[in-house]
């Protein structure tokens, strides 16, 4: 099998949990991480006037563009099935691609054309971390395949409670979760080994994310969660069971506003450093806390408060290093914890704590 070229094939956030930490507005100049597209596209779609969106590996914006293409040249629903959130024949993915590739760059064409398995089997599955779960599903579908797919049929929030303590969180999946994330199997196999390098190494890991898998699967309705959905069955349940900006709404307010996203190749802080001051609203930062040492984490927050304007808002997720703001900087942003926990309790996809905060 051919390594895989990007880590992620769709973003580890829940897009509406980062608009409200942002309280995004219309005509807010935001900025973000790529990853794997949910966020800028989402940001768009939402009323942000233009959006920056920067990635350190191209191919994450490739596919991001990939996505935007996808949005502008096919129905709704064959757009959801061609990426690879809802099934679609491997024929039918050929076929879109043919009507996807007019909308892009030769040079995103040929990266495409490259790899033709990956566009049958849908391109967001062929990300370092939706190879690995596609291994865990294929493992634990004969045991468990029942059980999560009921998890869907339950007509409330109390009874996916209950289903899921007694039907999915068994002794079984929680030791093959102790197991597969495990820093030494999960590095290098599910994630790139840097985003571990600063983790403490305190409790399991394994344990940690069967445990936020029980509040994936406990706090917000099932069938509303396309994240979920892709996690436990690979695939979403409906065309209307995907991201926002692939909503019907979230297409409409998309399409003609397209041309306002700016790809950027490259690491954020330089590209921060050479931008003109009081430029930007809204920040999203992904996890990076979890990516960077403390001389980086400040380095970036001291360019990020140059380039915020007065009361711009930005939100950063981690999960395994909570990098606090630098004492000689806390006066310039002032971090909402409170609104994180809250945030949290109603997020799409809890893996991560949120942390909010302001540029005053």
């Amino acid at each position: 099998m051919t390594p895989p070229r990007y880590d992620f094939g769709f973003s580890q956030e829940d897009e509406r949990t980062e608009r409200a930490a942002l309280h995004l507005r219309p005509g807010d100049r935001a900025l973000c991480i790529s990853s794997g597209g949910e966020v800028p596209l989402g940001l768009l779609a939402a009323g942000a006037a233009s959006v920056v969106s920067v990635d350190i590996n191209p191919a994450q914006n490739r596919l991001a563009r990939l996505k935007l293409a996808s949005a502008l040249t096919l129905p709704r629903p064959d757009a959801a099935g061609f990426i690879g959130y809802t099934e679609r024949t491997a024929a039918a993915r050929r076929q879109d691609w043919l009507r996807v590739r007019e909308a892009l760059s030769a040079e995103d064409a040929a990266f495409w054309e490259a790899a033709p398995q990956v566009l049958g089997t849908g391109p967001i599955w062929d990300g370092r971390f939706e190879r690995y779960v596609r291994l865990l599903q294929c493992g634990m579908r004969p045991l468990l395949g029942r059980a999560l797919r009921g998890l869907f049929d339950q007509p409330d929030l109390t009874a996916q409670a209950a289903w899921f303590d007694a039907r999915i969180g068994t002794p079984l999946l929680r030791g093959v979760l102790r197991l597969a994330f495990s820093p030494r199997v999960y590095a290098g196999r599910g994630v790139d080994p840097r985003s571990l390098a600063h983790r403490s190494g305190e409790g399991s890991l394994g344990e940690r994310y069967f445990q936020q898998l029980r509040d994936v699967c406990t706090r917000t309705p099932a069938r509303d969660n396309p994240l979920l959905q892709l996690l436990l069955l690979g695939y979403t349940l409906s065309a209307d069971a995907v991201p926002d900006w692939l909503s019907a709404s979230g297409l409409a307010a998309l399409r003609p506003r397209a041309d306002r996203i700016t790809w950027v190749d490259g690491d954020l802080v330089p590209w921060l450093e050479a931008t003109p001051a009081s430029s930007v609203d809204a920040v999203h930062l992904s996890n990076l806390p979890d990516w960077l040492d403390e001389a980086g984490w400040e380095r970036l927050l001291t360019a990020l408060i140059r380039v915020a304007a007065p009361g711009a808002r930005v939100v950063w997720r981690y999960m395994h290093v909570d990098r606090r703001v630098p004492p000689a900087l806390a006066d310039k942003v002032r971090v909402d914890r409170e609104l994180g926990a809250r945030l949290r309790q109603t997020d799409r996809f809890p893996f991560y704590t949120i942390v909010p905060a302001a540029f005053p």
